[in-house]
Parts: structure tokens; sequence; C-alpha cells
């Protein structure tokens, strides 16, 4: 299977966008992302069956 990265993403935190030591904004495959991302992809599949071909 094939592994993919999310990066430079805002999570649900606005308040903050990085890593404290981080040169640039946004995080790295954070927890949130990931589910998120996880869970739009599952039910994307799901949605393409209901469509006709």
């Amino acid at each position: 299977m094939n592994r993919h990265d999310v990066c430079g993403v805002m999570g649900p935190d606005e308040y903050h966008d990085g890593h404290p030591d981080g040169g640039e904004p946004g995080v790295d495959n954070n927890a949130y992302t990931n589910i998120m991302t996880a869970w739009l992809l599952r039910h994307a599949l799901d949605i393409l069956d209901l469509l006709p071909r």
C-alpha cells in the first residue's frame, strides 16, 4: 500500500498554525487532518457507487 504525507496544513486550532521552532506555517501529518482525509475519501467512494455510470 502506498503512503502519503499531508504537509503544511492548518489544523482545527487556528491559533496554533505551526510548530514553535518550525520555519514555515502549517503542520505535517496531524491526526485531525489525517482522520478527516480518510473519512472524506471513504465517503467519496460510497457516493461514486450511487451515481449513474
